[in-house]
């Protein structure tokens, strides 16, 4: 959430209860932040996927030797 209020994404603690607590109404805009944020997530999860890739085929590599 710090990197997202950084961004600018969310400027104040309420907004942040839009996405992440009960919910509430959604305005366009609220929808167009939700999904900048849900891409930010996914490049760190993809970012994430390719360290563990490159760390496994390193177990790997000293494991057979």
């Amino acid at each position: 959430m710090n990197h997202w209020r950084r961004e600018g994404l969310i400027e104040e603690p309420e907004e942040a209860l839009v996405y992440f607590g009960g919910g509430g109404r959604y305005e366009i805009d609220d929808l167009r932040t939700r999904i900048v944020m849900l891409d930010m997530v996914k490049a760190e999860v993809n970012r994430m996927h390719q360290q563990l890739s490159v760390m496994l085929q390193e177990v790997v590599a000293l494991s057979a030797d």
